[in-house]
């Protein structure tokens, strides 16, 4: 019941049984949301498991992968078997943006090791807090770009 994660002599011990829960209720609120879930599942990893910001990315991948695949089936198999039309995914967008996401996330592991932890964490607290600006500003005044 337990998951350990080991990168340059440091280890962590994760509750599966709590990643299952969390992963499963991201997954519904990205889902219904539309987006992935690397939003929400980043911030618990870092403040309850206290995983530093350079191993997170190799972390997440699973979750990134399976959370693919299911979205892929529910559109390919699960929507004609409930009697709906099924939806043919745009293979180029998605293998485009895996690749994206699969470069991402090794420059970063590469990367994030020699920053400095503070550095780390303060860049994904101002980009969160930039989009989230915009996203409120956009509430009120249209942007002459769309977010």
């Amino acid at each position: 019941m337990r998951l350990t994660i080991g990168y340059r002599g440091q280890q962590w011990t994760l509750n599966q049984g709590v990643l299952f829960l969390v992963g499963a209720a991201v997954g519904a609120v990205s889902a219904a949301l539309g987006l992935g879930g690397a939003f929400l599942i980043v911030p618990f990893l870092v403040v309850f498991y206290r995983l530093p910001m350079y191993v997170v990315p190799d972390a997440t991948i699973p979750y990134a992968v399976v959370l693919s695949a299911v979205g892929g089936c529910d559109y390919c198999v699960v929507l004609p078997l409930t009697g709906a039309e099924p939806i043919e995914p745009e293979w180029a967008w998605g293998f485009f943006a895996a690749a994206g996401g699969i470069f991402g996330a090794w420059a970063a592991s590469k990367t994030q090791l020699y920053l400095p932890e503070p550095l780390l964490n303060g860049v994904l607290g101002a980009l969160c807090g930039a989009v989230g600006a915009l996203y409120a500003i956009h509430y009120f005044f249209p942007l002459p770009f769309r977010i």
